[in-house]
């Protein structure tokens, strides 16, 4: 089932008050002065030290219609006034498309920020298409309202999950990333999915369905394979790519060795669905790569046993606030020549 995007002035309200009393759980603000088109306004700033990004949320003024919910990356000793990368702005009710920020609702009653994906920026080449174009692995779900009609917006976070400072700087660099590339006098393409070639996918929350009812995916997806890549790549080891089938791969000699799945989950289906994508993947080359299930937690020992003789490996990983832990991992790459 689609989420649903709130309309209730009062309701609205409410998620507002609870998203930014998570947002800033444990900080103070301090005044700086931030620039827009136009002009500059002073401003009450909450910078985010374990993610490295700022954020400015007022309630709507008279006629205004909308939150005015600003997000950068400049640290707050910057001398000059404060550039913002991006404005997620809910309307203060009812639906309003020319907002890109809203308020979304799963059918358990949980509360997401999302947006529309319509970027501005002053200059040509920023806009929604170009933008949604640009960062292919976006968590795009569908919305609908309470006219009957339907539309598509960017899930980035529970508002009041733990990871939410985490899940809103995501989309924060990647808006800036994007911004970055339209600027830049010689563009790279962002997804090059080729056997040689690894790019981050967009750590935002996702909404996957299993047998008809929601299931929530915390946007740790992407977060587990970048740390992957960094722990590799510490490691030194070379040839590690990704495509939009396989989370992670280490290729030697246009063969691929070493073939990741990683699943944010330990319960049967997570399970089950990566055992089904490593043994399809790895079908693909006559010798089979060395398969391994990345997993947050380890499994049961019978679990273990099974996966043992299908050849699968088990590498676990843990969160913490700035950098996935894994375990495992070197003792799979020693069963491999690399």
């Amino acid at each position: 089932m689609p989420l649903s995007g709130l309309t209730d002035k009062r309701e609205i309200r409410s998620a507002f008050d609870a998203y930014t009393k998570n947002l800033y759980k444990g900080l103070k603000p301090t005044t700086r002065m931030v620039g827009f088109p136009g002009g500059q306004h002073e401003c009450k700033v909450h910078w985010m030290p374990d993610h490295s990004f700022w954020a400015v949320t007022t309630r709507p003024l008279p006629d205004w219609g909308r939150y005015w919910c600003l997000y950068g990356l400049q640290p707050p000793e910057t001398k000059t006034a404060l550039n913002i990368t991006v404005e997620i702005n809910p309307p203060e009710k009812d639906k309003n498309l020319r907002c890109a920020g809203l308020f979304v609702r799963d059918e358990q009653g949980r509360v997401f920020l999302a947006h529309s994906g319509k970027i501005g920026g002053g200059y040509k080449g920023v806009g929604k298409s170009a933008f949604l174009q640009f960062a292919g692995e976006l968590n795009r779900q569908v919305v609908s309202w309470s006219d009957g009609s339907f539309s598509n917006a960017i899930l980035i976070a529970r508002i009041d999950a733990p990871a939410l400072r985490r899940q809103l700087g995501a989309f924060v660099k990647k808006v800036d990333e994007f911004k970055q590339q339209v600027r830049s006098p010689q563009p790279q393409d962002p997804v090059q999915k080729s056997e040689s070639s690894y790019y981050d996918e967009f750590m935002g929350s996702t909404q996957s369905y299993i047998g008809g009812s929601p299931t929530e995916g915390f946007c740790e997806h992407g977060f587990v394979i970048r740390d992957l890549k960094k722990a590799l790549d510490t490691l030194h080891v070379a040839g590690i790519g990704k495509d939009g089938a396989r989370d992670l791969f280490i290729t030697r000699n246009s063969r691929v060795e070493l073939l990741f799945e990683a699943k944010t989950d330990t319960d049967p289906q997570s399970i089950y669905t990566g055992i089904g994508q490593l043994m399809l993947h790895g079908a693909a080359q006559a010798s089979p790569p060395r398969r391994v299930l990345v997993l947050p937690n380890q499994p049961s020992e019978e679990t273990l046993r099974r996966l043992a003789s299908l050849n699968i490996d088990v590498v676990t990983f843990k969160f913490n606030e700035t950098l996935t832990r894994f375990a495992g991992l070197t003792r799979v790459l020693a069963k491999v020549d690399l």
